[in-house]
């Protein structure tokens, strides 16, 4: 999977904020905060291909985290990412 580049990371006050670029106007619904280790994520995927396992071992290198709760942060976080169309199967 990809991530869908019609979304943009930017910080917004202080937040991370994931838009959606193809918008004319802003939508409220098309604005998505996220944490600091979702926009890490975010910026190492960049445009590459990558898969649950793979951003498991990236969180699992960056923090000091079990595997076993890396691998529900990502798979939960990748479903988000999923159901609001920020990823390219």
């Amino acid at each position: 999977m990809r991530l869908n580049p019609k979304f943009k990371l930017n910080m917004v006050a202080g937040e991370y904020m994931l838009l959606d670029t193809t918008a004319t106007t802003i939508n409220l619904n098309k604005v998505f905060s996220i944490n600091e280790p979702a926009a890490w994520l975010w910026r190492t995927i960049g445009g590459q291909e990558f898969d649950e396992p793979m951003l498991v071992e990236w969180v699992c290198a960056e923090y000091d985290v079990p595997a076993s709760v890396a691998e529900q942060d990502v798979h939960s976080m990748v479903c988000l990412w999923r159901q609001y169309d920020m990823l390219i199967e």
